[in-house]
């Protein structure tokens, strides 16, 4: 069986205060930790991230794609279709 990941990266990190994707998790980033963890297991990968998000380094192999309209999350295109 092939399998993929989606990962959603975007928010607005109001509770946390900083950035979820940018977080330190020991010698990496939380969004870093995340992707490489599930690379061995995975392919391909996806990370939706805010219009404006920055990123940390990723491997080439990850998919980065952008929300479509900032503020209203990923899932807002497949509800307004339905």
């Amino acid at each position: 069986m092939n399998a993929g990941a989606i990962v959603l990266c975007g928010g607005k990190s109001s509770r946390m205060g900083s950035p979820k994707a940018l977080l330190p998790f020991g010698p990496e980033t939380m969004l870093q930790r995340v992707v490489r963890r599930l690379a061995g297991v995975v392919s391909p990968i996806v990370v939706v991230a805010a219009v404006d998000q920055r990123l940390p380094e990723l491997s080439h192999q990850v998919i980065v794609t952008r929300d479509e309209q900032q503020g209203r999350g990923p899932l807002y295109f497949c509800w307004k279709r339905s």
